[in-house]
């Protein structure tokens, strides 16, 4: 599994390892600065498939992984989510 996460010529498919977190990078990457409620609401609504936003869940956890810089070293596209002064995500990229 984790030879086909590393080869950057495979597309993701839900249910593969990292698909959440791409999908999560790729959303914040599209439109530029989000915040917390716009992360929250596309990984309830369009990645788990919920009809609206819904209190608890995972989301938090995968949003501490996707802070963290150590792990974007491990990631195939080496981005991490970078949190602004104006409490905004962007993208940010590890280049170690």
């Amino acid at each position: 599994m984790k030879r086909k996460y590393m080869s950057k010529g495979y597309h993701l498919q839900p249910g593969d390892w990292g698909f959440i977190a791409q999908s999560l990078l790729d959303f914040t990457e599209k439109y530029g600065r989000v915040t917390f409620t716009e992360l929250k609401e596309y990984y309830d609504v369009i990645l788990r498939g919920n009809s609206n936003m819904i209190k608890g869940g995972s989301f938090i956890h995968h949003l501490q992984s996707l802070t963290a810089v150590i792990n974007a070293q491990n990631r195939r596209c080496r981005r991490f989510l970078v949190k602004g002064t104006d409490g905004r995500y962007l993208i940010g990229k590890y280049n170690k």
